[in-house]
């Protein structure tokens, strides 16, 4: 029943003697934190990694062919957009077959949380948090690399009022990615003072991100007769507009 495993680990535990043991078992996909792709962040954040570790690991997961997956992370200590950026593009680069993006987020009793409470960490607000990985998924989506997950998968005890302390974490987070993506895509059409009536087709699995997180993207256009139909050609990203 089981066809194959996949694993995850970090850029420096990778080797061709790992690696031999993982194709022995029937490991097919092999998924790297690597988190940001500036050596000085890493250092930062005490990964224990460098860029050229992540470089290294990529080639010899390619030399066994290996499915590939490169984990990564905003909101670091130091980081910023040119930097998020910075590493996003060099998964697309290293030919990544997938990744999954993370917020960074405060919890109780680590040293980010020391960080925090000394206030020599702050963490990003959501809505900035947003809209920085609504600016690397747009380049994932257009370069093809699969995006498996945004944003943190809880724990059981995450919601009990203490694991959590700060950070961007919302339950539709990745819906609100979405949301703002289409939001930037379609305001040219929420703001054309010639045209009132206007139909838009999107894949069906956006048809929730294209009208927004709770409408938002409707309610934009308010003073528009603005809908949406599904059109099951059309896939990612892609979208076909008609004027009535």
């Amino acid at each position: 029943d089981i066809h194959s495993i996949r694993v995850s680990t970090r850029p420096d535990c990778i080797n061709y003697s790992n690696l031999e043991i993982l194709n022995k078992y029937g490991v097919k996909t092999i998924e790297l934190g690597v988190q940001s792709m500036n050596d000085s962040i890493l250092q930062k954040a005490q990964r224990g990694h460098t860029s050229q570790n992540v470089i290294d690991a990529v080639d010899m997961i390619k030399s066994k062919s290996f499915r590939l997956g490169l984990q990564m992370m905003i909101g670091l200590p130091d980081d910023n957009i040119d930097n998020v950026i910075h590493t996003a593009d060099e998964i697309i680069r290293l030919q990544a077959d997938e990744t999954r993006i993370y917020p960074l987020l405060v919890i109780k009793d680590t040293l980010l949380h020391k960080m925090y409470l000394e206030k020599k960490y702050i963490p990003l607000a959501l809505n900035e948090a947003v809209w920085q990985v609504a600016s690397i998924a747009r380049k994932f989506e257009q370069a093809n690399t699969n995006i498996l997950r945004i944003g943190l998968h809880p724990s059981k005890d995450f919601f009990d009022g203490e694991t959590l302390v700060a950070g961007p974490w919302h339950p539709a987070f990745k819906q609100l990615v979405y949301s703002q993506i289409w939001k930037e895509e379609l305001c040219q059409y929420f703001h054309d003072k010639h045209k009132s009536n206007i139909l838009i087709e999107v894949g069906s699995l956006q048809l929730p991100n294209a009208i927004g997180y709770k409408r938002s993207n409707v309610l934009q256009a308010s003073n528009k007769n603005i809908r949406f139909t599904i059109n099951k050609d059309l896939k990612g990203l892609n979208y076909v507009c008609h004027y009535c």
